[in-house]
């Protein structure tokens, strides 16, 4: 009988040692439980931070790309105005290029009829 009262004594001692370090996992468990939760807020909050921070990023690109684009299609009105401007002065110029060798021209003519009527003056009073 001394035996089995040693038995259980043993066994009872037994677990409560083996409680004892359940116990003390679970806490363990407990405590690194809330370390990773922590870690998770934190890991939650600096994503939601980072996602506020791409989204913000991502409205002021879009912005600036629309801006861009409204720009680029301003240079290219004003290259199209430019160029017909351009257009129109070269035209212009040919127009008065013409004009001016027509005057050119009559302005020769003119000179050559008064170098004839000086010549024929010339011949006349020779006679």
């Amino acid at each position: 009988m001394l035996h089995a009262y040693l038995c259980l004594f043993t066994l009872f001692n037994f677990i409560t040692v083996q409680n004892i370090e359940i116990k003390k996992q679970q806490k363990l468990l407990e405590q690194e439980h809330e370390k990773i939760m922590k870690v998770a807020d934190k890991l939650d909050s600096h994503v939601t931070q980072l996602m506020l921070k791409l989204e913000k990023k991502s409205v002021e690109l879009n912005q600036t790309l629309e801006t861009l684009q409204k720009r680029e299609q301003s240079l290219s009105h004003e290259k199209k105005m430019f160029e017909e401007k351009v257009q129109w002065e070269r035209n212009h110029l040919q127009v008065g290029n013409h004009l001016i060798w027509k005057i050119n021209t009559c302005v020769n003519i003119i000179i050559f009829k008064k170098f004839l009527y000086f010549y024929i003056y010339y011949i006349y009073m020779q006679l």
